[in-house]
């Protein structure tokens, strides 16, 4: 604790400026929605404040309200509709969350030591957000949070529990654990124990949050809820697998899709292909190698949604590993042109 206080002490302005830049970040869909009169987007309007509102009033949640998002995000959201604003909460929280996911991507950076890539993957990180749908309302900011936060603790009960909460925001969160699981092994040779740690911590943590629901609103809603966050993902894919346009169904269409997202963040992704094909062809020195080959890891697992559904949304998760990856590559491209450029840990 007194090395992170230290670490916060000595980095103060950088921290800061990266608040800074996500509130601005922010700050677009904030006004248009706020001032300018724009309706919030479909998930919000038709969905999560509806059943906030139902919930607030005596409804069952799950029951009385469907939707398939988690409890972890069902409470957050209950919550901000509790504030009386919900729009203005939402957004708040989430400039904040996206600011802590980017300061933790900087930590990681530096515990690695590569303090220049942890910046300049937490700059990527946030620049690429409003274009992905990162600045809606949404459970993938709170869950990217908790999900970066697995890659700096170092006990197998911790990275259980963070990756579980952050996929109690968004299910598809659970896809970044091998990477997380990788990135320690290299670090601390895993043992089977870690192993059974690490499920038995995020199972249990799942069947707490279950256990909350069962309490509040009784045990059908939590039975509801299973089924419906957690028992309802063969129904989901085979629909946009066989009547929605997914790379199964519609393959140009779906190519189309992901060329029309993909440009608006070239910024990030051009020198992610460009870490790939570095890695793949001739290969990065240490450090810098065990964090392109966890955020490549990370990047490849957190996009296989994108098959099944090339939403907006889906790439904000696989942005913060995304962004590492590329700002390696940009971080090894600079020092193989100047002797100049830091070196590991300045």
């Amino acid at each position: 604790m007194q090395n992170l206080s230290k670490w916060v002490r000595e980095n103060k302005c950088i921290l800061l400026g990266l608040l800074a830049f996500s509130s601005i970040m922010q700050f677009h869909r904030s006004y248009v929605t706020l001032f300018a009169g724009k309706e919030l987007l479909a998930n919000s309007r038709e969905v999560w404040l509806p059943l906030a509102e139902t919930v607030s009033s005596g409804g069952d949640l799950y029951v009385s309200a469907w939707d398939n998002k988690p409890p972890l995000f069902q409470f957050a959201n209950i919550g901000v509709y509790e504030t009386g604003h919900y729009a203005a909460s939402w957004f708040v929280l989430i400039a904040i969350a996206n600011a802590i996911t980017a300061i933790l991507i900087y930590r990681y950076g530096n515990k690695r030591g590569e303090k220049a890539v942890g910046l300049i993957a937490a700059i990527f990180f946030l620049a690429a957000f409003p274009y992905i749908g990162g600045t809606k309302i949404d459970p993938r900011p709170l869950s990217n949070m908790l999900m970066v936060a697995a890659l700096l603790v170092s006990r197998p009960v911790l990275i259980g529990l963070l990756i579980a909460g952050a996929g109690l925001f968004s299910q598809f969160a659970m896809f970044a654990l091998p990477a997380v699981l990788f990135d320690r092994h290299q670090l601390t040779n895993l043992t089977w124990k870690d192993l059974v740690t690490v499920s038995v911590a995020g199972l249990a943590t799942a069947a707490l949050s279950y256990l909350s629901v069962a309490v509040i609103w009784g045990l059908d809603a939590a039975i509801t809820g299973v089924r419906y966050t957690m028992f309802a993902a063969d129904g989901y894919v085979n629909r946009y697998v066989e009547r929605e346009r997914s790379i199964v169904s519609n393959p140009i269409w779906w190519f189309y899709r992901i060329e029309l997202i993909g440009r608006y963040i070239m910024f990030v992704l051009a020198p992610a292909f460009a870490g790939a094909w570095i890695y793949a062809w001739r290969g990065f020195s240490a450090p810098l190698k065990q964090i392109v080959e966890v955020s490549l890891l990370g990047t490849v697992l957190l996009a296989l949604p994108l098959l099944i559904r090339p939403a907006p949304v889906y790439w904000s998760s696989i942005t913060p590993f995304a962004s590492l990856l590329a700002a390696s590559a940009v971080v090894h491209g600079v020092r193989s042109l100047s002797d100049d450029f830091p070196k590991v840990g300045e």
